[in-house]
Parts: C-alpha cells; sequence; structure tokens
C-alpha cells in the first residue's frame, strides 16, 4: 500500500469516526428531549419526597385566590377575570385579607400589553371607559409592577372595596384603560 492509499484510508476511516459519532449524538439529544418531555414537572413534594422527608399531599388555594396566595381570612373574596380595553389584558385578580390587611394580587397568568405609565387602578363601575376616566370614578392602588405574572397591591385601610365593582390597568399619561375585571363576591 502506498503512502497516499494509507493517507486517504485514514481519512476516509476519520470522516466514518466522526459521522457514527455526529449521528450517536444526535439520537442522544433526541433521547433526552423525548425523556424530557414525557417526564411531569416536579412539585414541591417531589422535591421534599427526594430529599428523603415524607410527602405531603400538595395544597389548592380556594376558588377564586390563586396559587400561591394565602387564603383570605374574610368570608367573601371579590375575585374578576381580565378584558381587553384598548390592549389586551389577561388573567384574573382577588381581593383577599391577611392577618387584617387587604391585599389586591393579580394571578400568575396576568398579562398586559406594554405602555408608560401603568396603574393598577380600582373603578367605581363594571366597566371603565377605554378613555377619559374621571378622577372622581377611581382610585389608584399603585403603579403596574410588571406586565406579567403574579403581583400583589396593599390595599390602604381608607379605601372602601365596597365603593369599587372593577379593577383595571389604566395608562394615566394618555388616560387609557388598558384592560380591566369586573369584580364579584
Amino acid at each position: 500500500m502506498s503512502l497516499e492509499e494509507l493517507i486517504e484510508n485514514i481519512s476516509v476511516m476519520k470522516f466514518k469516526h466522526i459521522a457514527v459519532l455526529g449521528f450517536a449524538t444526535l439520537l442522544t439529544v433526541g433521547s433526552i428531549k423525548e425523556v424530557v418531555a414525557q417526564k411531569p414537572a416536579s412539585t414541591g413534594s417531589d422535591i421534599v419526597a427526594q430529599a428523603g422527608a415524607p410527602a405531603t399531599a400538595p395544597t389548592t388555594a380556594p376558588a377564586g385566590v390563586p396559587a400561591g396566595v394565602p387564603a383570605s381570612t374574610s368570608a367573601s373574596t371579590p375575585t374578576g377575570t381580565f378584558q381587553a380595553g384598548e390592549h389586551p389584558t389577561q388573567g384574573t385578580v382577588s381581593i383577599v385579607t391577611e392577618n387584617g390587611k387587604r391585599y389586591l394580587v393579580l394571578s400568575q397568568d396576568f398579562q398586559s400589553a406594554k405602555g408608560p405609565d401603568l396603574h393598577v387602578i380600582m373603578y367605581k363601575t363594571d366597566a371603565p371607559p377605554k378613555g377619559g376616566l374621571k378622577k372622581a370614578d377611581y382610585y389608584i392602588l399603585a403603579p403596574l409592577k410588571k406586565i406579567s405574572g403574579t403581583q400583589r397591591y396593599a390595599i390602604p385601610d381608607k379605601v372602601n372595596v365596597a365603593n369599587y365593582k372593577s379593577v383595571a390597568i389604566w395608562c394615566q399619561k394618555f388616560n387609557a384603560t388598558f384592560g380591566y375585571a369586573p369584580l364579584s363576591s
């Protein structure tokens, strides 16, 4: 065998080796993705059980209270589902009482469009207008912390929740209601 033939055979063998390794890598990655896709997500009780401690039954929030939020100590918990105003807004809102303090809680699936100067407001009717809100008809609870996900806002003692029929995401700069949630007990 000549030197040229030997070099060519080595090159062919390297190519085959690299091709086999590449194929094996693709199979491995595909298998891992398939296993991950089929495996259910771990819960807090799974993690405790894996650590050797006894597993506890997962707790669920009462109806109308988003998961991860302590249950209200009041008899009725006002809740609502967001509807679009000027922009798509989704998720739910609950008013809960914890240790004698009231909080407005936006659910984990809450989402609003981005906008300047967004606030969480309480509004006197079930459906605030898309624009032109009058100061006497709403109470500004706080600036919106983020446009998606769970968040909560303290409701001052001076605010009589019974006077408000909805919660809205409101752009103060343009006096525009991005979305709102009529409250019901």
